[in-house]
């Protein structure tokens, strides 16, 4: 398996991990603090930290015994590939965040005069990193394969 495949495997892992601790976290918080779920759900946000986790993925691009190279320029084409599809991602989330907030509040709400609250637009800029990188880790298990073999087809 290629180091690529081995490092968006890992990303993917440690975003499933958050995301279920995440979904347990918030109802055990509900029933030990007595509060409403809904009222849970924004401070057990703070379980996504783990997905901190991901800086270790760049171990696993470290070279082998035999001194061959990790990544060669196909390797690298297809990850520059995976990160513009990641980036496009991105400003997608991010601009239909950005422009949806405004929507709600002016139609939804019926808003005249229009604030959107500063406290929206780093959750929404994390939110977009995450996004980004499950979809960069996805775009490279796309291009060299699910199943382990690396982009020779090896």
């Amino acid at each position: 398996m290629h180091p690529q495949q081995k490092a968006a495997w890992f990303v993917l892992i440690v975003f499933a991990v958050t995301v279920v601790l995440y979904l347990v976290t918030v109802p055990a918080m509900s029933l030990f603090l007595g509060k409403p779920w809904t009222s849970m759900a924004t401070p057990a946000m703070g379980i996504f930290g783990l997905c901190g986790l991901w800086g270790f993925a760049r171990f696993f691009y470290s070279p082998s015994k035999n001194r061959e190279p990790v990544m060669d320029e196909r390797d690298q084409l297809l990850a520059a590939r995976a990160w513009r599809t990641g980036m496009a991602t991105f400003w997608l989330v991010f601009v239909f965040g950005c422009v949806g907030s405004w929507g709600f509040m002016r139609y939804v709400r019926g808003l005249d005069r229009i604030s959107v609250p500063v406290e929206l637009f780093p959750g929404m800029t994390l939110a977009g990193f995450i996004i980004a990188t499950i979809t960069q880790a996805i775009a490279v298990l796309h291009y060299y394969g699910w199943r382990g073999r690396n982009a020779s087809g090896q």
